[in-house]
């Protein structure tokens, strides 16, 4: 009888780690789509009524952003189990914390307000970061780590390219384009992290780790 209540205890903390993961690669998959979406229809909007070099629109947009993951991410966790809701309820609430990089790189001063287009992109490579600091030793926790690293690795390609703009060595089909290429560098930080984090699942659910 013992044995056999090792072993069930075993099989629960294998579902339970699988869970675990599965939930946090998904997350990665939805936050993505949105916002591939969110910003895709953000660009446009700004293009169509030239609001590229306001500082305050693109405040705004930043914050919607965050609300609208927030959001996904809270709609998420009503269809996750009872453990994993409660686990990443936490996070979610130690994760406001962590957006202290995009208040403080966008009060700083740029030569160029065209900055304001792309800075989102390292300040999200800093705030995965910072959420993989508070999720460490977690399961789910390499996850950030990894999409922090690809997100830090590719943020200088379109800060290059808007930061040329104060220089005039960039047409404004150059930068209409720069922040669609941070936004593609994200997405595939996302992807690349969500498969990780199921193939971790898989490794949880085979061997137990």
């Amino acid at each position: 009888m013992t044995r056999e209540m090792v072993e069930l205890a075993a099989l629960a903390e294998k579902l339970r780690g699988y869970l675990e993961l599965v939930f946090a690669a998904n997350l990665f998959f939805s936050i993505g789509l949105m916002l591939g979406g969110y910003w895709l229809v953000t660009f446009s909007l700004f293009v169509i009524f030239e609001l590229g070099a306001s500082l305050h629109a693109w405040l705004a947009a930043v914050v919607a952003n965050f609300a609208l993951a927030a959001l996904a991410a809270w709609l998420l966790s009503r269809v996750s189990p009872g453990a994993v809701r409660r686990a990443w309820a936490l996070g979610g609430l130690r994760s406001l914390l962590a957006l202290a990089p995009f208040v403080v790189l966008y009060a700083l001063p740029y030569p160029t307000p065209y900055v304001y287009a792309v800075l989102w992109v390292p300040a999200l490579g800093i705030y995965h970061l910072i959420l993989y600091a508070f999720a460490r030793g977690a399961r789910h926790s390499k996850l950030f780590l990894l999409s922090a690293l690809l997100i830090l690795l590719g943020s200088p390609a379109p800060l290059c390219i808007a930061l040329q703009q104060a220089q005039g060595s960039a047409d404004s089909l150059a930068f209409l384009f720069t922040p669609i290429l941070g936004l593609g560098i994200v997405l595939l930080s996302y992807f690349v992290s969500a498969l990780y984090g199921l193939w971790l699942a898989k490794g949880c659910l085979e061997s137990g780790e």
